[in-house]
């Protein structure tokens, strides 16, 4: 038996709203830069 883990949430948004789109990839990346920050500490 196995589980899926979700790590992340999936896209919400797509092409047809591109400011929503550009918002949710600069969360990612902050969430991603907060991560590393962690790491390296």
């Amino acid at each position: 038996m196995s589980s899926r883990i979700v790590l992340h949430a999936g896209p919400a948004v797509g092409f047809d709203q591109p400011f929503e789109m550009l918002a949710a990839c600069h969360d990612r990346v902050r969430r991603s830069l907060d991560l590393l920050e962690r790491l390296h500490a």
